[in-house]
């Protein structure tokens, strides 16, 4: 794709990515080839004249397609081990957040929350609330359910909905979503349905404040129901009786925040808001609360960093079971990919003269770590059958930033000024950074891994759901749109049966395959 980039500015970075992508899965059944391919696009980039003159940058960016399909090699080679070590400790930590986070105040327009680890997220109001302990109506019985008295209707409906369907076990996918559920008071007469807006919500000026458990004078030990909306009497049934009857339409099977801020979920009947502009405990410029810049820091005064350091104490040995996960060898041993590309990288380093340990180290934290780890820190829904909303996605986003600090061979100078997210962690960096080093060391330590050991320790990709057929089509599209450009570069490099070879597949996409025109 060099010669493409550098002449035909017409195939960019997402071209480049769908590139990577596509050829990764029609390989899935030939990864030892699939290594192969990897192994020389990542040779071909370190011969790019700004990679020898600036080392340190290799696979610093996801902007070629070595880089991308390097991304797309390792989620293959290192399924087999996030699924049988450190999807575990990811999960526990994901659910340690979403616990946290819902022991305390949620404002569910503006995702800031009494717990937080960001200072973009948190909120900084005093809010009374108070517990309450109620009660859901399930088949068989009722469950115990901790709600808080300030929750919406929406935030309770949703605590609800994944009590009950994390004691039975359902994963994210395969359940009823949960704005096809109405919820109401057992025994209550005076509210047929509790909604976040209906016509006793409370108007101030331009503003609609959205109902809470404590608008609606919830008591203790109170007693919930779902029943399958209005709307979709047709779709559910009770959700009693319909717990393990999912519905098939994958229309249906998307998924939902936990503190959905969007006006229209759970709030049927409730009429034309006459562009009133809902909030649910403070006042606030909601655009640029969720839109902030994850970079952008606001100075908080030194009586809320206990919070942070409230939450952060919380999640903190969670954090560690995972990193332990990450940074250090299991059974005295490392993922076989792990050890090939890093002994790989050290390969080249010395092959093109490179002797400085520093840059050597910091093109392991640019393969793996920025390529694989921090990618599945910051979105487990990757890997895992969950939900992720902005609220969540702030916490990870400090603690990816801070396993990249921990590879990080700079030492950040702390000071009054520095971000909150960065003086939280200075302590545990100090541990963090010797074991990442120790890790590298004894990666090195460990024998070479031959190819016949590495492609034995392949996952097998039968189980995965992948359309290769589609991905050589896809493919073929892209040969066929770019078969000028190919054929010049085939010939530039003196590739002439190869280049023989590509004008006839090229000839029968266009008489059997493609029609004229795709693009």
């Amino acid at each position: 794709s060099s010669g493409i980039n550098a002449e035909y500015g017409r195939f960019n970075m997402k071209d480049r990515c769908n590139v990577a992508s596509l050829l990764m899965v029609a390989l899935c059944e030939r990864l030892d080839y699939a290594t192969y391919i990897m192994s020389r696009l990542l040779f071909n980039l370190m011969k790019r004249p700004q990679i020898k003159t600036s080392p340190h940058l290799f696979l610093r960016r996801t902007e070629s397609v070595a880089e991308k399909f390097l991304t797309n090699w390792l989620t293959f080679c290192l399924y087999d081990h996030v699924k049988q070590v450190a999807g575990k400790p990811l999960y526990m930590l994901y659910r340690a957040i979403k616990t946290t986070i819902e022991t305390g105040p949620v404002d569910s327009v503006s995702y800031q929350a009494r717990y937080a680890l960001s200072e973009d997220r948190l909120l900084r109001q005093k809010i009374d609330y108070k517990p309450l302990n109620v009660f859901l109506q399930v088949e068989g019985g009722q469950m115990p359910v901790k709600l808080l008295d300030c929750d919406t209707i929406s935030q309770a409906k949703c605590k609800l909905h994944d009590t009950w369907y994390n004691y039975k076990n359902t994963p994210v996918s395969q359940r009823v979503p949960v704005d096809s559920l109405e919820l109401r008071l057992v025994g209550q007469r005076q509210y047929n349905v509790l909604r976040d807006e209906d016509e006793t919500s409370v108007v101030e000026g331009e503003w609609k404040r959205l109902n809470t458990l404590r608008h609606y004078k919830v008591a203790e030990n109170a007693v919930f129901a779902f029943v399958a909306d209005s709307t979709a009497t047709n779709r559910f049934g009770h959700f009693m009786d319909h717990s393990t009857h999912f519905s098939s339409n994958p229309k249906l099977n998307r998924s939902f925040d936990l503190n959905s801020s969007n006006p229209k979920l759970n709030r049927r009947g409730s009429g034309s808001s006459c562009g009133l502009r809902p909030y649910h405990l403070t006042k606030t410029n909601t655009s640029s609360t969720i839109d902030s810049d994850q970079n952008t820091f606001v100075h908080v005064p030194e009586i809320y960093l206990t919070r942070l350091l409230t939450t952060k104490g919380t999640l903190q040995h969670f954090v560690n079971d995972l990193f332990v996960s990450i940074f250090s060898l299991s059974n005295g041993d490392v993922p076989h990919a792990i050890k090939f590309l890093f002994d790989m990288l050290d390969r080249q380093a010395a092959e093109n003269g490179i002797t400085d340990p520093d840059i050597i180290h910091t093109w392991k934290n640019n393969s793996i770590p920025l390529h694989y780890w921090i990618n599945i820190i910051k979105n487990p829904e990757m890997i895992l059958d969950v939900e992720k909303h902005p609220l969540i996605d702030s916490i990870l986003s400090v603690i990816s930033q801070t396993y990249m600090d921990s590879c990080s061979l700079s030492n950040h100078a702390f000071s009054t000024d520095s971000p909150s997210s960065k003086l939280l962690y200075a302590k545990e960096l100090q541990d963090y950074k010797p074991a990442v080093r120790k890790f590298y060391s004894d990666i090195q330590a460990l024998p070479p891994v031959t190819d016949e050991k590495l492609f034995s320790s392949l996952p097998s990709t039968d189980s995965m759901q992948l359309h290769r057929d589609a991905a050589l089509y896809d493919l073929a599209v892209y040969a066929h749109n770019y078969c000028f450009q190919i054929d010049e570069a085939l010939q530039r490099t003196n590739c002439d049966e190869l280049s023989k070879k590509f004008a006839t597949v090229i000839s029968y996409l266009q008489l059997y395959l493609i029609p004229s025109g795709t693009t």
